[in-house]
């Protein structure tokens, strides 16, 4: 019998093959080859004019390991001058055309470096999962839920592109896994945890910020099926001042 740490070590290690093998040969999608340049321009610059229809920590994340490779900025280009002053899809995508026409000989490595980043997220998010469903459920749930995850073809699709939508995913989890940890424990570390990953959650895309209306649902349905009492007393009032607050001092 495989021990818990056996078996998620190698259900991750097949997750993780089976990513890298099937993007060997995929080319760039449009969604890759925009936010890979705008992150690395946030990241080289502290100017956010690219792309600024989603938030920037996402895709700060996905460039984070090009500084090491030092691509190029196209900072002279017509594009970038022209984002200065307005937003302008058709520049958006120029810059980040200009980009990969700078970096044609590094293109691979730039690719696969930030897809590598998405791969670790969710690995990250199958992960907590599994955690998740084992303390509430036990093991056999548990494994179970990483097995249906990792073979799930939508989450392998997603999970070997330089995108948001998997760190999105991460991030709600989270979320939700330490309120969870908080309603069942009281303690506040757990509560602090789950509002700074709604604030990067929000940071990731704007679409996050839905869960402002699931949030309180969920702690009503926990209360509801544990058969807890909750009342607006000073700890649950940290935890509504913790969601509505901070992820908005952290877009400003």
């Amino acid at each position: 019998m495989l021990s818990d740490k056996l078996f998620v070590f190698l259900a991750s290690l097949a997750f993780f093959l089976l990513c890298i093998f099937s993007i060997a040969n995929k080319y760039t999608t449009i969604d890759e080859s925009l936010y890979i340049a705008a992150g690395y321009s946030y990241l080289k610059t502290l100017d956010f004019r690219v792309n600024p229809e989603h938030p920037v920590l996402g895709k700060m994340l996905l460039a984070l390991p090009l500084v090491l490779l030092n691509p190029e900025l196209p900072l002279q280009s017509e594009n970038w001058k022209k984002l200065g002053h307005s937003i302008d899809i058709g520049a958006n995508y120029g810059f980040a055309s200009d980009f990969w026409k700078l970096n044609l000989k590094n293109f691979r490595n730039i690719l696969l470096s930030s897809r590598l980043v998405a791969i670790v997220f969710s690995l990250l998010t199958a992960l907590l999962l599994f955690f998740w469903l084992r303390e509430y459920f036990g093991s056999k749930a548990a494994f179970f839920a990483l097995m249906l995850y990792i073979f799930e073809p939508n989450i392998i699709a997603h999970s070997r592109l330089a995108t948001l939508d998997i760190l999105l995913s991460f991030f709600f989890f989270a979320t939700f896994y330490f309120l969870w940890k908080f309603l069942e424990s009281a303690k506040l570390k757990f509560v602090v945890a789950s509002s700074f990953c709604f604030a990067f959650a929000v940071l990731t895309k704007y679409s996050a910020l839905a869960m402002l209306a699931i949030l309180p649902l969920f702690i009503f349905l926990y209360t509801k099926i544990n058969r807890k009492r909750f009342s607006l007393n000073t700890r649950a009032k940290l935890v509504f001042l913790l969601y509505l607050l901070l992820p908005f001092v952290f877009i400003h």
